[in-house]
């Protein structure tokens, strides 16, 4: 392998949400530019498609599916939308939800530009809430889940040369195709390095989770790369699985 190859770093300027590059487009135009963070659900299989879930400040305002060539995007929060989002042609309710949540279904680009303007809004009205400037409405409830798993992220990326010297972020959320590393490094060698944080003390099976990811460099990009697992807890058994599997343990410290 070679250890000095740094172009393999080219790949993850943008995310790539869908291999078809159409459907990717889409969901670029959608989502580019905003302050929002987005997550894999579940993969493609028989009698699903992809899910993407996406948040602002711990709210999930979107469920997006994603098909071969088009979008179908719920919006969760209509309380908070504005009023120009009954305007989108193609815009319907879910008449089995009763949470009010609406969809609507794009194929190109352009009408993905158009709700990308309304989410501007969308999350401007959400924002407002959540700071008591507008206190005309309830506050949205927050996915507490998810504030701890930001929280976390935003402190490893933080203290990154706690974990090993010289090392730099390539790209937080990182999607492949066999999943989403949480926070993709480099080290000073240019080798990829992958962060994998778990909540608490952590799971057995975020063993083979992070070796899929090892194995996607290894034998997709044919570059040597290390993984690094990050836990709130100390957990011995999941302590010596790392070191049979060549992979470091960090227990975190918040007060790195």
């Amino acid at each position: 392998m070679n250890k000095n190859n740094d172009s393999w770093t080219e790949l993850f300027k943008e995310v790539i949400f869908h291999s078809n590059t159409i459907t990717n487009e889409i969901f670029t135009s959608l989502t580019n530019g905003l302050p929002l963070e987005v997550y894999k659900s579940n993969k493609r299989s028989k009698s699903t498609v992809p899910t993407w879930h996406v948040f602002y400040s711990g709210v999930r305002i979107l469920a997006v599916d994603i098909n071969q060539y088009s979008l179908l995007c719920r919006f969760l929060k209509m309380d908070y939308m504005p009023k120009s989002i009954h305007r989108l042609y193609g815009l319907r309710p879910e008449k089995w939800n009763k949470s009010g949540v609406h969809n609507i279904t794009f194929e190109d680009s352009f009408d993905a530009e158009q709700v990308s303007n309304i989410l501007k809004e969308h999350i401007k009205i959400i924002k407002e809430v959540l700071l008591n400037i507008n206190t005309e409405l309830p506050k949205p409830q927050l996915d507490k889940n998810r504030l701890k798993e930001q929280y976390f992220e935003d402190e490893v990326i933080a203290n990154l040369n706690s974990i090993a010297p010289e090392l730099e972020l390539v790209r937080r959320q990182a999607v492949i195709p066999f999943g989403r590393i949480d926070i993709l490094c480099k080290n000073r060698n240019n080798n990829p390095v992958v962060l994998e944080l778990k909540i608490g003390n952590g799971k057995v099976e975020v063993i083979d989770q992070i070796n899929n990811y090892l194995n996607y460099f290894s034998s997709k990009i044919k570059i040597e790369s290390f993984g690094v697992i990050i836990i709130q807890e100390s957990n011995v058994q999941l302590s010596e699985l790392c070191i049979e599997n060549n992979l470091k343990l960090v227990v975190w410290n918040k007060n790195k």
